[in-house]
């Protein structure tokens, strides 16, 4: 969520956040809330880590006790740094402590933003066209409403 809002700012004032702006969607926090302001939208956001808080989220939306423009949801309780393809030993949960070493990493790099990442923008010139683009939309987005789910 952080580098799609980073990238959201940059499109729409066409430049660069500063890249801790978004700081308060980070974090192992069951749910989570901010609210940020570009170019005068303010934008209500939140963030669920893990199952039970996702539940928790979605009920809340369907009952109208909540409103976000933008939700993120990461089954895994740490998220990606947590997930699925990552190494774990028996009895020892690691995904906090990856989830700092990459946050240090992001903090140590020179390039802190998605939209001038020199691979995406090597993808999107040889093989998805324009971001938001025909092709790109295809292959990038979906709509769950169409998937089929075995029963």
């Amino acid at each position: 969520m952080e580098a799609a809002l980073r990238t959201a700012y940059n499109l729409v004032t066409g430049q660069n956040p500063d890249p801790d702006a978004f700081k308060d969607v980070r974090g192992y926090d069951g749910w989570k809330e901010a609210t940020f302001e570009i170019a005068g939208a303010k934008l209500r956001i939140a963030v669920a880590n893990g199952l039970g808080n996702i539940r928790k989220l979605c009920e809340a939306l369907r009952a109208g006790k909540v409103q976000y423009d933008f939700v993120e949801c990461m089954a895994c309780p740490t998220g990606c740094a947590g997930g699925g393809g990552q190494p774990i030993h028996e009895g020892e949960e690691l995904g906090a402590d990856r989830g700092r070493i990459l946050l240090a990493l992001d903090q140590k790099t020179n390039l802190r933003f998605s939209h001038e990442n020199p691979s995406i923008k090597q993808c999107y010139k040889e093989y998805l066209g324009a971001p938001l683009g025909e092709k790109s939309h295809h292959l990038l987005h979906t709509d769950q409403s169409k998937w089929e789910l075995w029963k």
